[in-house]
């Protein structure tokens, strides 16, 4: 399908491999994700709690400090706002780090790691008895926002990221997705669309927020970061 159709339709035929979340980890089965780590420790009877949860770990290495950043590409040479909430084609959030609904932040409690895995149990084992069956439920899509370079293409998901990670870690090769409708607050205000040959024209660019050369790199880690080395 032709990419100037895809506001048409709304509903894409993705594969797996190419979802990737706002922290740059892909949930293709060839990388690290936290959330698979997880479900290969529930598969084992493991980490069922914050004192033995590998999400514990991964909240120490990834606490919110907005001048050390959290992504790959923050690491050097970077000269622009330190954040991958306010990406550099517009919109994004200020985040709390203590927000429960931010999955790639920490620092989080254990009661709050605790909740998290309870959840997340339930629905690994529901998806596992009744398929992934979005049109059964209430924003049951994966959501995602489409990241186009050149021919390459990666959707970066908005909404379902347990169930995206799920899906995955059950062998499924693609998946249906709806793209991010519209919305004033994040992450309905990004653009549902993004294209490399744009970047130009990128809001935070044209106000400063980020150097062409820093949004260029930001863009390329959701394509070219190898999360097997950021565990």
């Amino acid at each position: 399908m032709k990419f100037s159709r895809i506001l048409k339709y709304k509903f894409l035929f993705v594969k797996v491999d190419d979802l990737v979340n706002i922290g740059a980890f892909s949930y293709s089965g060839k990388q690290w994700h936290p959330f698979n780590a997880v479900l290969n420790e529930f598969d084992k009877g493991k980490g069922l709690d914050h004192k033995t949860s590998i999400l514990s770990k991964f909240y120490a290495n990834y606490n919110l400090i907005e001048d050390k950043g959290f992504l790959s590409v923050h690491e050097n040479n970077w000269d622009s706002i330190k954040t991958a909430y306010i990406p550099p084609w517009g919109g994004g959030k200020r985040v709390n780090p203590n927000n429960d609904f931010e999955h790639w932040i920490g620092p989080k409690s254990p009661e709050q790691i605790d909740m998290f895995l309870k959840y997340f149990k339930k629905l690994y084992y529901k998806i596992k008895k009744e398929r992934y069956s979005p049109i059964k439920n209430v924003d049951g899509f994966v959501r995602v926002i489409v990241l186009k370079k050149e021919r390459k293409v990666k959707y970066l998901v908005v909404g379902g990221q347990k169930r995206s990670s799920i899906l995955s870690h059950c062998g499924y090769k693609k998946i249906w997705v709806r793209l991010q409708y519209t919305h004033r607050d994040y992450p309905g205000n990004m653009p549902a669309v993004v294209n490399i040959k744009d970047l130009d024209y990128w809001p935070n660019v044209s106000n400063g927020l980020y150097s062409k050369e820093n949004a260029m790199a930001f863009f390329d880690e959701y394509f070219e970061g190898n999360t097997v080395e950021r565990k």
